[in-house]
């Protein structure tokens, strides 16, 4: 789950570890950066943010159509978030389905 607003991603860490027992441990991390942008500076952010620590990003991605525009000092690039595990994505599949049937009521 990859996402710019902080909220979202913490959101997303926090729940599946609190609700689906997936460690913090398994998670890795990507970001994706405007072409100004610090990667270290990023990574630390990100960590203070979802509590993963560096050893967690894998390599980060730069968006090369950003070349010569500043970026403003609140945004700090895209977050993506990997669970690897084949069970917690069918289940987090299903009740995906399943809120999406409620709210759209089909």
């Amino acid at each position: 789950m990859g996402n710019a607003d902080p909220r979202v991603v913490r959101l997303f860490v926090e729940l599946m570890e609190s609700v689906y027992g997936y460690s913090r441990s398994k998670m890795r991390c990507y970001l994706h950066l405007r072409a100004d942008q610090k990667e270290l500076a990023e990574v630390k952010y990100w960590c203070k943010v979802i509590g993963i620590t560096p050893k967690h990003f894998c390599k980060t991605q730069y968006d090369k159509r950003t070349e010569g525009q500043a970026t403003w000092t609140e945004y700090h690039g895209v977050c993506t978030v990997y669970c690897y595990s084949a069970p917690l994505q069918k289940r987090v599949t299903l009740l995906q389905s399943y809120i999406f049937d409620k709210l759209l009521k089909r």
